[in-house]
């Protein structure tokens, strides 16, 4: 089973889309969906139906009182893991970006290439940018970097080292092992799947924005971060708008 993680607090319109990216995955095997929600208490519809190899679980945790986006990782994976013991594969799937609708087969056939040669996680090589220009208009393209939600990695590992508490460079405790050992399959020709997005129509709090690693920082972004939605969790009827955007990037 493959957990595809996602932290929120504030952020209807981008929880909406990215649970949409979750219903349009083609992935033909298990997956699970955990939203770790610390604004207002959200719930599905009553009447929402799944496919039998897809799950949601929102756990809303407003009275934990996290400090740090960290804090808030450790909870949400250690929860899902003993919900749903058959996980055995992580996607960081932030609530404010994008992942095609391949996301998850490419990132479990690159799981599986990485195992074959002794490694622990995979990702693509490229992954979309998304941002605006001064004039407002999208601009995509593709980059290399760590992008951290494009990485895919065996869930024991990421038990073992768990997320740093802070609220920027929380990844860094299991990214860097996976960097000294040479255990991430990076693969040149892997497919993209996500669009790192920093160019939405709305105004979204970028803690990573604000080069700050601080308790003050992580705090602004739970004060600014008000789309609380109504307590009901629907996702977004059509994500083709941000599907087709990427059709002609080379």
């Amino acid at each position: 089973m493959i957990l595809w993680l996602t932290n929120t607090h504030g952020r209807y319109r981008c929880l909406q889309r990215n649970l949409r990216c979750f219903l349009d995955q083609d992935f033909k095997g298990d997956s699970v969906m955990y939203v770790c929600n610390t604004g207002t208490p959200l719930k599905l519809p009553e009447d929402f139906v799944l496919p039998e190899n897809k799950k949601v679980y929102i756990d809303n945790s407003s009275m934990m009182n996290f400090l740090t986006l960290g804090q808030k990782y450790i909870h949400a994976l250690k929860m899902a893991k003993f919900l749903y013991p058959d996980i055995t594969v992580i996607t960081h799937a932030d609530d404010d970006d994008i992942f095609l609708p391949n996301h998850l087969s490419q990132g479990s056939l690159g799981i599986n290439m990485a195992y074959s040669r002794k490694q622990l996680a995979y990702k693509p090589y490229f992954s979309y940018f998304r941002e605006r220009d001064p004039e407002g208009n999208v601009l995509i393209r593709k980059l290399h970097n760590n992008f951290e939600p494009s990485i895919f990695i065996n869930v024991s590992h990421v038990l073992e080292h768990l997320y740093s508490k802070a609220s920027i460079k929380h990844h860094l405790k299991w990214l860097n092992p996976l960097l000294e050992d040479n255990q991430i399959f990076v693969n040149p020709d892997g497919v993209s799947t996500l669009i790192y997005n920093w160019g939405d129509d709305w105004q979204t709090y970028k803690l990573s924005g604000k080069q700050q690693d601080t308790l003050g920082n992580y705090q602004m972004g739970q004060v600014l971060s008000k789309d609380m939605g109504k307590g009901i969790l629907i996702p977004s009827e059509d994500n083709s708008y941000y599907y087709k955007q990427i059709e002609n990037i080379k």
